[in-house]
């Protein structure tokens, strides 16, 4: 009967291909949704063929590859993995920031290089200790303190 795989179709395509005994035909329903069985040349059977295929891919194409659902700016927004920062968020950054370097500036002089040279320099607490000439634990100290100092006036 009819050896071709069966087909995903478009759900407008009202017809199938069929092959019984070295015989092609189109198969559809007519008007009063009676099933007919209609012969055709080998050439014919091939084009419409190529035409079920071609129509595949385009399904296939779509299913894939072609956005399903509107696009408006919230969309896009939410999709991107480094979301913008709203207008009041960067503000306060920068409020906070200022407010972060007027309190480094207040901090007693050695406690502000150290805290400098650790986070803005990315120095280890031995390269700050051998270029000052003391320990590790009093540098880790004096960083510490500085920290603690800058917290209890941020947060007032």
């Amino acid at each position: 009967m009819n050896n071709r795989p069966k087909r995903r179709k478009h759900k407008d395509n009202p017809y199938t291909l069929v092959i019984k005994e070295s015989q092609y035909y189109v198969e559809f329903r007519d008007s009063s949704k009676k099933k007919q069985l209609l012969s055709i040349s080998k050439e014919i059977f091939e084009c419409l063929d190529r035409f079920e295929l071609d129509d595949l891919r385009e399904l296939n194409e779509f299913d894939n590859h072609i956005e399903h659902s509107e696009i408006y700016e919230d969309n896009l927004n939410e999709r991107v993995k480094y979301k913008p920062e709203t207008l009041e968020t960067l503000i306060e950054k920068k409020v906070i920031n200022e407010l972060l370097y007027e309190n480094i500036a207040l901090l007693p002089e050695i406690q502000r290089k150290r805290l400098i040279q650790y986070y803005f320099y990315d120095m280890t607490l031995d390269e700050i200790g051998k270029m000052e000439g003391c320990s590790k634990t009093a540098i880790k100290y004096s960083i510490d303190s500085a920290l603690e100092k800058i917290s209890k006036k941020m947060k007032k």
